[in-house]
């Protein structure tokens, strides 16, 4: 009997870890011929294109790029919501966030929505009503050296996207929160300015994992980060500072739990500003067991080994 238990587990463990690694919603198969297609292609111009010299606006520049091509905006104030939806584009400022500022014309959509792959977004200063900026079915970008601030909802979101790094960015004061990931796995988050958002700094849900999380400042938010079913991530080398709550994360079920003790987020060498000084830094957490007719709160725990006494 307890060989046959103990294969009955693992065999739950192994059906549960594919389930949770292959995103819920039927919406992720809708681009998969599209982009198998993409990978086989190469950028297939180089060109430049400043706005508003050859476009008035960053939209009509992407609307008229070519793959491959460089988009280059001047310094300004541009009021636009821009949808990038062709592959390996680079978008930058001619001279850095501070002289380039992209406010949203709509308030209900995103300042940047990114729904192609290979995209590189730099330089701006990024403000509006719903997304700074939406990664949306979409991998292999660059989001660096941005300021995204005063957003009605989140600074920046990825929804069903993977292999993209956000970093060297400053995300504060949006009403949500800093950057939220939602089904996006294989990530990095790393060198970003977190701080003052009325939310989370960070919110990783619906089997966001294996993101690599480090070296970011996370401070003055309602919260630092929360994990919500989320598993394999590493979370290093983080300051969190003055936060009203660091940290925290959540279990749903049984089967949920079971996954997070075979594939546990990694949580080591983060400074935390109301650490004590000796032992294991504690996360505390929840499991919430779901029966037929009621379900049960179990308070867990995670720990950060080696949390340094120091900011990184």
């Amino acid at each position: 009997m307890r060989k046959t238990g103990k294969k009955i587990a693992i065999c739950l463990a192994v059906i549960f870890l594919v389930s949770a690694l292959i995103p819920a919603a039927t919406g992720t198969t809708l681009k998969v011929e599209k982009r198998i297609q993409q990978q086989a292609e190469k950028p297939v111009s180089d060109e430049n294109i400043y706005v508003p010299d050859d476009y008035p606006t960053i939209q009509e520049a992407v609307d008229h790029a070519r793959s491959g091509d460089t988009i280059i905006v001047r310094d300004g104030t541009y009021i636009e919501n821009v949808v990038i939806d062709k592959p390996h584009l680079t978008i930058k400022s001619e001279n850095g966030s501070k002289k380039c500022i992209v406010k949203a014309k709509s308030q209900s959509k995103p300042v940047f929505e990114i729904d192609e792959d290979y995209i590189a977004l730099t330089g701006f200063t990024i403000m509006g009503r719903s997304y700074g900026i939406l990664l949306l079915h979409s991998q292999n970008n660059e989001i660096t050296n941005n300021v995204i601030s005063n957003n009605a909802g989140d600074g920046i979101s990825l929804l069903y996207s993977r292999n993209n790094n956000i970093e060297n960015n400053i995300i504060s004061n949006n009403e949500r929160i800093g950057i939220d990931l939602t089904y996006s796995q294989n990530n990095i988050i790393a060198n970003n300015e977190i701080s003052e958002n009325e939310g989370w700094g960070i919110i990783l849900e619906g089997s966001s994992n294996n993101n690599d999380i480090t070296e970011n400042r996370i401070s003055k938010n309602g919260w630092g980060i929360y994990l919500d079913r989320s598993y394999c991530n590493k979370i290093h080398c983080n300051n969190f500072e003055n936060n009203n709550l660091q940290a925290k994360f959540l279990y749903d079920g049984l089967l949920d739990l079971l996954f997070a003790i075979f594939f546990p987020n990694r949580w080591y060498g983060n400074y935390w500003s109301d650490y004590g000084g000796s032992g294991d830094y504690v996360i505390e957490g929840q499991v919430v067991i779901h029966m037929i007719f009621w379900e049960y709160t179990i308070q867990w725990r995670n720990y950060d080994r080696s949390p340094s006494t120091e900011p990184n």
